[in-house]
């Protein structure tokens, strides 16, 4: 496999809709799930212990978090990259 169609370390490539995309969680992206919903390691522990199971809008926010990361290290815009880019 040729390095360009590896994840980056700590992420995943995933086929979505037959597309490949990386899925990769930051630090800036968990700040920004934790502040609307609840810790992370708590999600953690719904997935794989007896916590209590993520919402479908928990889920589909880590998706779309997890997804949006390189849209803004394409765009070049020098923002944090858990921040939206309004300009």
């Amino acid at each position: 496999m040729s390095i360009v169609n590896e994840a980056p370390r700590g992420g995943l490539i995933e086929t979505i809709n037959d597309r490949q995309c990386v899925l990769l969680l930051r630090n800036g992206e968990i700040e920004r799930f934790e502040d609307k919903h609840r810790g992370i390691f708590d999600v953690w522990a719904g997935f794989f212990e007896a916590g209590k199971k993520p919402t479908s809008t928990e889920v589909r926010d880590l998706i779309a978090l997890g997804l949006g990361w390189r849209r803004h290290e394409a765009l070049g815009s020098g923002q944090d990259r858990g921040q939206r880019n309004t300009g």
